[in-house]
C-alpha cells in the first residue's frame, strides 16, 4: 500500500470501512475499523461455517471462502443491506458507522487492480499527485496488488 496522504480524515466518522471493487463487493485489500467491531466475529463464524461445510466449489476459492464475497456478504447482513445500496452512502446500525468507498476512491482507483493502462494513464497525468490535486481528493492512496496468493504475478507496480 502506498499512501498519498494522511488518511484520516476519510476514516472521520466511520467505525468500518471497505473499499468497493464491483457496486455490490468490496475487496479485501484495503479496510480499516474500530477495535472490536463486530461484524469481523460475524465474519469468523462465516468464514468457519465454509471450511466446515468443505464444499469443493466454495472453500477452495479463497475469494469466497474467505475474500472479498465473504467480507461483503457479512457486511451486508450485518448492515441489513442489500446489494443496491451497499457502496458509497454510510449506513449505521447500533450507532456504527459503516462505509464502503466506491471504486475509483480511497484506495482503489483504477480496477481491476492488474489494469496496468489505468495506472499508466494515471501517472501519466500526474493524477498520483493527489496531495496537490483537489480533483483527487478522494483518493487516498494505492493498493499495488500482487494476488500472489492466487497465482498471480503481476502488480499494479509493474508499469
Amino acid at each position: 500500500v502506498e499512501c498519498y496522504k494522511d488518511m484520516e480524515p476519510s476514516l472521520a466518522g466511520l467505525d468500518l470501512i471497505l473499499n468497493c471493487r464491483t457496486p455490490d463487493v468490496a475487496h479485501n485489500a484495503a479496510m480499516a475499523s474500530i477495535a472490536g467491531h463486530p461484524v469481523w466475529l460475524e465474519a469468523m463464524k462465516a468464514a468457519m461455517a465454509v471450511v466446515q461445510r468443505l464444499h469443493p466449489a466454495v472453500s477452495i476459492d479463497p475469494l469466497t471462502a474467505t475474500g472479498p464475497v465473504l467480507v461483503s456478504q457479512t457486511v451486508q447482513h450485518f448492515y441489513g443491506l442489500t446489494q443496491d445500496n451497499f457502496c458509497a452512502q454510510s449506513h449505521v446500525k447500533d450507532g456504527l458507522v459503516f462505509k464502503a468507498y466506491p471504486r475509483g476512491e480511497w484506495f482503489t482507483p483504477c480496477w481491476p487492480w492488474f489494469n496496468v493502462r489505468c495506472y499508466k494513464q494515471l501517472e501519466t497525468e500526474g493524477k498520483f499527485r493527489v496531495r496537490s490535486d483537489p480533483q483527487q481528493d478522494h483518493i487516498v492512496g494505492v493498493h499495488h496488488y500482487s494476488g500472489t496468493w492466487n497465482g498471480q504475478s503481476r502488480s499494479s507496480k509493474d508499469r
